[in-house]
């Protein structure tokens, strides 16, 4: 099971490898790219958004379902 784990892991690509620059590298100029790139964090921040509020969600589901009210303050806290 620990082999399969890995391998998919392995299979999925690397954030370590991820270049934003390369991404809007078909852009003419400096100014096309940061404008290519400005748009790319406003929406990788859009997701992080959604992504921290289904995670406060889901600790709130945790906390209420098992009565000890500590997910959310771990998550608030981490």
């Amino acid at each position: 099971m620990r082999t399969c784990m890995f391998l998919a892991l392995l299979a999925l690509p690397s954030p370590a490898l991820a270049d934003p620059a390369m991404e809007c590298s078909e852009m003419a100029t400096q100014v096309k790219v940061r404008t290519c790139l400005e748009t790319d964090k406003t929406r990788t921040n859009m997701a992080l958004s959604r992504a921290f509020e289904y995670a406060r969600e889901s600790a709130a589901d945790l906390d209420v379902s098992t009565g000890r009210y500590s997910a959310v303050p771990a998550l608030e806290v981490g």
